[in-house]
């Protein structure tokens, strides 16, 4: 029976990296996700500092993403300028609706703004 290892040969080399890097990656995603999974279930009534965190953990971890995959690609299609600006645009149109909405909500006597 002959035995499966990733060999180095001149032309495989980046083959055997590319297939360990997304194998290492599939299960750190993987991982997350029952550690996730976890924290899910063994919080019964999580407060709102604990659901603060994890949603804070959560956005930071779609920014980095954000920063890290898209804009570097879309920096090589269509400039530095452009990118940051339709990114940092689109943020602000992030938080304008998340600043207006719960307003206008509140205007319409749906919700209650303030502590709860």
């Amino acid at each position: 029976m002959r035995s499966v290892a990733f060999t180095r040969k001149s032309g495989e080399e980046n083959v055997s990296d590319a297939v360990l890097l997304a194998l290492l990656l599939s299960f750190l995603a993987g991982i997350s996700t029952t550690i996730g999974a976890a924290v899910g279930f063994f919080i019964k009534k999580p407060t709102h500092r604990i659901l603060g965190l994890t949603l804070g953990f959560s956005a930071g971890v779609m920014i980095n993403v954000s920063f890290v995959e898209l804009l570097i690609k879309s920096m090589d299609e269509i400039g530095f300028l452009h990118v940051n600006l339709a990114f940092f645009v689109g943020m602000a149109i992030i938080f304008a609706i998340d600043v207006l909405i719960p307003r206008a909500r509140a205007k319409l006597g749906k919700i209650k703004l303030g502590n709860a």
